[in-house]
């Protein structure tokens, strides 16, 4: 008997439509278990406005009928061909005003039939990166945004929930479902408008934030097994086309008239700058202390430029500028001044927006090295030596980089790290070879080595999915159930390896974690030339030591009102990792915006 040769065999689509999301899976499931390849298709809104789940099946000729039959005992309530059901749940046109560059499309036109409506689909638009390949020699931004086309695509698949979960998921509570409609309808001043009632920082939040643990988590198309909507990458494109209109500085000159009551904020990271810019809008004489030679806070020295170019950072600090906020850096307060000064030059209020910036160490012998450096150390002088603070010289790193932890700030290490070609330390030969020549023929031989080294396993790294994959791509290997224990040095003082145990998982901590536990006589050495301990950030303990009246808890985080950000001293507010401990940008700035609101009210009642 002749062997059948499946690929010829003619074969058609079966779409499916659920009205339970239970159905789905179960769906999914049976169909998977019986050798077919369904694909969920995704949740969307009939005309009446109820919600349905699609689904669709590739059956073979001769199938259709028992499929069919066996997708409505599953909990179909529909069953058809894809042109079928696609017409029926499909979405109307509708009439915008955007410029497509690439199709030359002039304002004020309608969609042409290539770009609306935009296909609908379950799985999220990738938006496109870098070739790892390419991306490793330089500090451009990896990942590159969303094209308009990508964009209506992706804002296509949001189903605009009566009642949004994913709203409920952002910190800030953006409004999410209504400025995707407008960049829906190509009203994108609209969407940045709306965008900008509740953040002010949508280009870098877009990048930066956690979005698979806040908004894009609660999403109900990820609740029913499905791609969640890209919410970060439309609001990074919405915002950084606010950026390329030139409105973020046009805006900035938009604020009531000045009410000439001076209010100090200490520290320039997203609470700070959030809090600046509500209270400038608002009339108040602003100024800004910063004690770095750049403004941005850990915008500006902690987030590498591949993950959030300088420019986008420079934006934000030009609307501020344009509403009259007045930036002075390389002043600490707590060192160079203090607060009770700051009261007697006139400023009626203080906010005090210092971020966390010590680093955690292990306590563990050799830490002191040389090559041995905390986070704080490697990303600042690795960023604002680039950024032309003269005082930040390059650091050097070796052959055989370790990077302790296994966070966002790990991964934000390790690819820097593997940037740093000009840094490796090798000497010039006299054949006219240049160290240059030399570092870059080294790193694509695989010269030099990044590690990062974590005590659990790579399940419970708590790294975002996508920052880990991203330094898989380039290079970086892991090393996981793993701890040092201690620094081994040479006669000059020198990191040459680092003393390890393997570990074991025992009991949960109390956040579910299961705690490593050193496995006995599993020691080894690892031979290394450049450490860098990226274990986490605290807050300094210098404000909370020179500031009459303040109350701190762990010695350095202030203590404050969670809704107003009232401190225990009268006029003084504080938020972000200041109070917190280190967190997320958006909850940074979302303190900053709570408490500017309160000393708005705080100064017009005086």
């Amino acid at each position: 008997m002749a062997a059948i040769n499946i690929a010829e065999r003619p074969a058609r689509i079966l779409v499916a439509a659920f009205r339970e999301a239970g159905h789905v899976r179960r769906t999914l499931e049976t169909l998977q278990s019986r050798g077919f390849d369904p694909d969920f298709l995704g949740a969307i809104i009939k005309d009446d406005g109820e919600h349905a789940s699609l689904l669709s099946v590739r059956v073979f000729q001769g199938k259709q009928q028992e499929v069919a039959d066996l997708l409505r005992q599953c909990g179909a309530i529909e069953v058809g061909e894809p042109a079928d059901l696609g017409a029926k749940y499909g979405r109307a046109p509708h009439p915008g005003a955007v410029e497509d560059k690439d199709l030359k499309m002039p304002l004020g036109r309608e969609y042409p039939a290539t770009l609306w409506p935009p296909a609908f689909s379950g799985y999220r638009v990738r938006h496109r990166v870098l070739d790892p390949k390419d991306r490793v020699w330089s500090f451009d931004e990896v990942e590159l945004g969303y094209t308009l086309r990508e964009a209506m695509e992706e804002a296509n698949r949001c189903l605009r929930c009566p009642e949004p979960s994913c709203v409920q998921g952002c910190p800030v509570h953006n409004r999410i479902p209504d400025f995707i409609v407008a960049l829906l309808e190509g009203d994108f001043a609209k969407g940045t408008n709306i965008l900008r009632q509740t953040t002010n920082l949508p280009s870098v939040c877009g990048r930066v934030c956690d979005k698979a643990r806040q908004c894009e988590g609660a999403c109900v198309l990820a609740r029913e097994g499905g791609d969640a909507v890209a919410i970060g990458n439309l609001e990074r494109f919405l915002g950084d086309w606010e950026v390329q209109e030139g409105l973020v500085q046009r805006r900035g000159k938009t604020r009531l008239p000045s009410t000439g009551k001076k209010v100090a904020v200490v520290g320039s990271g997203p609470s700070g700058l959030a809090a600046a810019a509500d209270l400038a809008s608002l009339g108040h004489q602003v100024t800004v202390f910063e004690s770095l030679p750049v403004v941005g806070g850990a915008l500006a020295w902690g987030i590498p430029a591949f993950r959030l170019p300088p420019s986008i950072v420079e934006a934000e600090v030009g609307r501020l500028a344009a509403l009259g906020v007045d930036f002075k850096t390389g002043v600490k307060v707590g060192v160079d001044t203090t607060v009770d000064d700051l009261f007697s030059q006139g400023f009626k209020a203080v906010f005090i927006g210092a971020g966390a910036t010590v680093s955690t160490s292990m306590g563990i012998p050799g830490e002191d090295l040389k090559g041995v450096y905390t986070a704080t150390e490697f990303l600042s002088r690795a960023k604002l030596s680039r950024l032309g603070a003269s005082e930040y010289a390059s650091p050097a790193v070796g052959e055989r980089l370790a990077v302790i932890g296994a966070g966002n700030t790990a991964m934000d290490v390790a690819q820097t790290a593997l940037r740093l070609r000009d840094a490796l330390e090798l000497p010039e030969f006299a054949d006219g070879h240049t160290t240059m020549d030399v570092a870059e023929t080294a790193l694509r031989l695989g010269f030099r080595q990044v590690t990062v080294v974590y005590r659990r396993s790579e399940a419970e790294m708590p790294a975002r999915k996508e920052e880990v994959e991203s330094a898989k791509e380039e290079g970086t290997r892991f090393r996981f159930l793993t701890a040092p224990v201690r620094f081994i040095g040479d006669e000059k003082g020198r990191v040459v390896a680092m003393e390890c145990i393997e570990m074991e998982l025992g009991r949960p901590d109390s956040r579910g974690r299961r705690e490593p536990v050193p496995k006995p006589g599993t020691e080894f050495n690892q031979e290394v030339d450049t450490v860098i301990l990226a274990l986490g950030y605290r807050p300094e303990p210098i404000l909370a030591q020179t500031t009459r009246g303040l109350q701190a808890q762990k010695g350095a985080q202030l203590t404050a009102d969670a809704r107003t950000g009232r401190s225990s001293r009268e006029g003084v507010w504080c938020g972000g990792d200041i109070v917190s401990g280190a967190d997320t940008v958006v909850r940074a700035m979302g303190a900053g915006k709570r408490a500017a609101g309160d000393i708005n009210q705080y100064l017009n009642s005086r």
